[in-house]
This record gives C-alpha cells, sequence and structure tokens, in this order.
C-alpha cells in the first residue's frame, strides 16, 4: 500500500489548521488513521511533502512511525501537498519496490 500525505486524523488535520474550534465534537467522521493502522498487514510506503499546507509532514510521520510494516518513509523537503507526485522521489519506482517487497519477488 501507498500513502501519500497520510494524516493521523480529519479531527488532528483540522484542529491545526483552526486550534480554536472545537473539532472534536463538530466532526462525525473523524477518519482516524491511526486507530486502523495495526490491521494492515501489507508493507506501507509513505510519502510526504515538507512543505506540504494541507496535511503537514509530521502527520504523515506519525503514521509512518506507527506503521507495523513500514517498508520505506519518503519526505521530500520541497514538496507541497499535490506537488509530490511531479517532483518527489519517482513514484513509478515506489510502487515498483513496494509491489516486489509485497510480493516477495
Amino acid at each position: 500500500m501507498l500513502l501519500q500525505s497520510p494524516y493521523t486524523s480529519m479531527v488532528a488535520v483540522a484542529q491545526g489548521k483552526f486550534p480554536l474550534v472545537p473539532f472534536d465534537l463538530l466532526l462525525k467522521d473523524r477518519f482516524d488513521t491511526m486507530r486502523y493502522l495495526h490491521e494492515l498487514t501489507m508493507p506501507i510506503t509513505v510519502l510526504a511533502g515538507g512543505r506540504d499546507t494541507l496535511v503537514p509532514a509530521s502527520q504523515s510521520a506519525a503514521v509512518a512511525e506507527a506503521t507495523p510494516n513500514l517498508f520505506r518513509y519518503v519526505e521530500t523537503p520541497d514538496a507541497d501537498h499535490n506537488d509530490i507526485y511531479w517532483s518527489g522521489p519517482g513514484l513509478p519506482a515506489q510502487v515498483d519496490e513496494l509491489a516486489r517487497a509485497a510480493l516477495h519477488i
């Protein structure tokens, strides 16, 4: 599985943008990534942009740290949220290496 700029939860992302708003009370759907990571059994690569203005790289790094089957964490220092595919570490190569790891090739 390849995760691009994953967040720990939608509440955490929203709270980071607007700290005075009680998103923990307002959001019905929390999209809590951390809650489900332990259920994943496949190798996982996490890609993050160091200048991501939507999902901070620290959120993606926290997801990577909590991932039991982390294959690789790649942070592209100058990439914003949607830049990582174009200025990142070579998405096709990342997908190929991840697929080989998953298939034990």
